[in-house]
């Protein structure tokens, strides 16, 4: 799993919502939802129930947006901290009972 789907639990989670969560990331509906069928694919487990527009964590999707916060956070305070991967560099990060999470950093001019 990328970090960046972690990223997207945590949105999901914060705002409750794919259409309000997807505007937060910048992403469309469609990519935020495909997203998080891959994610729940991959962990074999559903993240979230769905009712309506609205959507809840579901036990396992609760243990899953926990771990998230910590990983997202310890990435964010490594990066600013100088400490992230070298531009291009594949890195995998693991969390117990989690799926590895691979990253890749870029660098600011995005290339």
């Amino acid at each position: 799993m990328e970090l960046r789907h972690y990223r997207h639990v945590l949105a999901l989670v914060e705002h409750a919502n794919f259409r309000r969560a997807s505007e937060a990331l910048g992403i469309s509906q469609p990519a935020l939802t495909k997203s998080l069928f891959q994610i729940e694919r991959e962990v074999g487990q559903r993240l979230f129930d769905r009712h309506g527009q609205t959507v809840a964590p579901t036990v396992f999707g609760a243990i899953v947006a926990d771990s998230a916060r910590k990983i997202v956070v310890a990435q964010e305070a490594r990066g600013a901290r100088g400490q992230g991967a070298r531009a291009g560099s594949p890195r995998v990060i693991a969390h117990p009972g989690l799926p590895q999470i691979r990253t890749c950093a870029i660098n600011a001019s995005g290339s």
